[in-house]
Order: structure tokens, then sequence, then C-alpha cells
């Protein structure tokens, strides 16, 4: 996509005039939504999006579905963190309401994006910042009608193709706790929350994680995601 020497500042601005150029020629509305727990990420992504019609930052489903409502939108961006409702019913209801709209989903927790298939475009949370601007290419591929999924969520569904063929969940056994562990990774929870969680010490928590990862052979939380999903652990977030 990009000429192979290019620096990464000339990336940009190249990706930048590609987006303005497809927001001219382009005849969806180009009015946007943003839907987003946290305050701080809706004011950096309303800058980010500056070039576009911002309407509605919203915090929860509702309020999002009652944007939707009251006006034509062309383009929506969730996150999967919400103050009220769930990604996955958002994205259904916001179809039914705008058949033609497009959508982008910002995912702290890579697994949900399996439930996410109306989505134009997929990127784990953990991308932005290493990959190459995955936010403006989901915008991209709103506005062209395409799909983009950034580097974590290919890597995961890589995972799910090769789930059915691993003999792994036989060679390796999770303890109850470490599912825990597991499920406080795919919450995006620090060892400090999970500990609150879990009712347990911030160290004992460290203690469990430590050995999880180990048991698992990876050396973060995303890459354990993962590896548990290879081993047919499809319930991480129950």
């Amino acid at each position: 996509m990009f000429p192979l020497k290019a620096s990464s500042n000339q990336r940009f601005s190249i990706l930048r005039r590609r987006i303005m150029h497809a927001v001219a020629c382009s005849d969806i509305d180009r009015s946007i939504i943003l839907v987003f727990q946290s305050r701080a990420l809706l004011g950096l992504l309303a800058d980010q999006f500056k070039h576009l019609n911002v309407i509605a930052a919203c915090e929860g489903e509702s309020e999002a579905i009652n944007a939707l409502k009251e006006q034509r939108v062309g383009l929506m961006v969730v996150g999967d963190r919400l103050k009220e409702g769930q990604i996955t019913s958002l994205g259904a209801r916001a179809t039914k309401i705008q058949p033609n709209l497009r959508m982008m989903a910002i995912l702290q927790d890579p697994i949900s994006s399996q439930r996410c298939t109306q989505f134009h475009a997929l990127i784990a949370d953990a991308d932005i910042g290493v990959d190459e601007f995955p936010v403006y290419q989901g915008l991209m591929a709103m506005l062209t009608n395409t799909q983009y999924r950034s580097t974590g969520i290919l890597e995961l569904h890589t995972a799910l193709d090769l789930a059915t063929n691993s003999d792994d969940s036989s060679a390796i056994q999770l303890t109850s706790r470490e599912h825990d562990i597991l499920r406080c990774y795919s919450m995006g929870l620090t060892n400090r929350e999970a500990a609150q969680a879990l009712g347990l010490s911030t160290y004992t928590v460290q203690t469990y994680s430590s050995d999880l990862l180990a048991k698992l052979g990876v050396k973060n939380r995303q890459k354990a995601l993962l590896k548990a999903v290879a081993m047919g652990i499809s319930k991480i977030a129950s």
C-alpha cells in the first residue's frame, strides 16, 4: 500500500491524502457517531475524525440508538467497553435502523470480534500505535465499503482456524483459577483490578498470571488469549 522506503510520517501523509480523496469521492453520508465508555477516548477520536461531521459522542448503546433514530448517519465507530449495552447488540440494532450504516469496532478484547460480523473494520486496541495507523485504515475501509482487520484480529482468526486441528487441549490442562485469570485478561483488567474481582492479593494474581503464561508458553496476555482460543477454550469471557 505504501512505498517501501517511505518513512512513517510519509506513509501517514499518504494515507491521510487517500482518506481525504475517498471522503471527497464517496457518496456516503459523512456524518459519524462515536460510541465509547471512555470520555478521553471519545475526545481523541473526535479530533482524529474532525474532517468528518461528528454528530454525537455517546457512552452507551441506548444513547447511540436514539441518535441513529433522530438523523441519518453514514459511519459509526464503537468500542467494546460501553457504559451501558453491548457492542454486538448495538451493531445489529444500528443496521436495522440504518441499513447503509458502515461501522468500525475498536476492541480491548479481540475475542469479541467473532461476534462482530457486521462491522467493516475490526481493530484490536493493542494494535493502535503498533500497526500502520489501524484507525485510519479502518476509516478507509468504511469509506470504500471494504473490510479491514488489524494484526491482532487476524492472528486471532488464524488461531481459530487452527483450533479444530489442534490437540493442545489434551496436552495442557488449566486449573479453575487459571481460567479465572484468563477471563480477567479478556476483560482487560490490571493485576490490581483482577485481585479485587477475585478476592485475592495483587501478589497472588501476579503469581498465578506468571504461572499461566509459562504453562501456555507465551510472553504476554494477548498471546495467552490467542493460545487459549487455539486450545478450544471458547467461553473465556463468560
